[in-house]
């Protein structure tokens, strides 16, 4: 998956936020696209993940949560599968090895460990209006 098809899905399908900000003029398309390659994507070094679905998984979360959230939560997926890693939300290139490692031994089970990560985040969450609300709901929907 590249960047490109990322993005596409998330402002196609999913990200309305994404797609407001464009249709209300508030940022072209190319700007909040490049806002989301350079804050997300290659902070996050999804290119050097082999595996699509754990690239557009740590694209998707990051966006919705933070960069910092959902390298944490991959992070503790990876301790969880007995990968030595540090939990500190800092996306080294040793975490991208760890994690190509555990998703050619654990590919299902890697993803699956991670949503259950984004899981827990997201219950623990204290919304403070109904849109907080919603935007959890609709995130624990897509796990």
């Amino acid at each position: 998956m590249t960047f490109e098809s990322a993005f596409h899905i998330l402002v196609g399908l999913d990200r309305a936020y994404l797609r407001d900000l464009i249709q209300e003029g508030k940022l072209t398309k190319e700007e909040v696209k490049e806002f989301c390659f350079n804050n997300y994507w290659v902070v996050m070094n999804c290119d050097l993940f082999y595996d699509s679905t754990i690239k557009f998984e740590l694209f998707d979360f990051g966006i919705s949560v933070g960069v910092k959230t959902a390298i944490k939560s991959f992070q503790k997926a990876l301790c969880f599968l007995k990968f030595d890693v540090e939990v500190d939300g800092i996306m080294t290139p040793h975490i991208v090895a760890q994690g190509n490692s555990a998703s050619f031994k654990f590919s299902k089970v890697l993803l699956n460990t991670f949503r259950g990560y984004q899981f827990i985040h997201l219950t623990t969450l204290k919304p403070k209006n109904k849109t907080q609300e919603m935007f959890i709901i609709k995130q624990l929907s897509k796990i």
